[in-house]
């Protein structure tokens, strides 16, 4: 089903915004390629640990944490919810997914230190995908350096 999300006139307006809104950003852009290893990312870390997480689901939700930026970069992981809960629905998805997934969105940018949960491997993905060890704006990236990515993730 996740593939219908691509699909959904609603996310394909945010992406084009946010790829309007980041088309001069040097560096952490927000684009479908993002989302998708951020999917990649966390269903192997699911694999790893046997959560036993649909691969839809995390699909899903990865494809879905940051569409919320279409309307600004500020509360970003509200707005994602809300719309990803919009989506999911026209999309078909169930409720007990749905909130699965808005919660996970809703709490992507914090950091849990474990591998249980759809929350915790969307937020670890979203960071380990990042490329900052070949970044051409490395140096001038607001990430603390000891927040940014030296190594190939997983």
């Amino acid at each position: 089903m996740y593939n219908d999300i691509l699909k959904n006139p609603k996310f394909k307006k945010a992406m084009a915004s946010i790829q309007e809104a980041e088309k001069d950003r040097e560096f952490c852009h927000h684009s479908i390629e993002h989302s998708l290893d951020v999917a990649r990312i966390a269903y192997i870390i699911s694999l790893e640990n046997g959560l036993g997480i649909s691969k839809d689901i995390i699909y899903a939700t990865a494809l879905l944490h940051d569409i919320g930026r279409s309307m600004g970069k500020e509360d970003h992981n509200i707005n994602s919810a809300n719309m990803a809960e919009e989506i999911m629905e026209e999309c078909g998805y169930d409720s007990e997914s749905i909130e699965a997934a808005a919660y996970a969105i809703l709490h992507h940018r914090d950091k849990s230190g474990t591998t249980a949960s759809l929350r915790d491997i969307i937020s670890i993905a979203d960071k380990e995908c990042r490329r900052c060890y070949c970044c051409r704006a490395y140096d001038r990236c607001i990430w603390k350096d000891e927040d940014k990515n030296k190594d190939i993730p997983r």
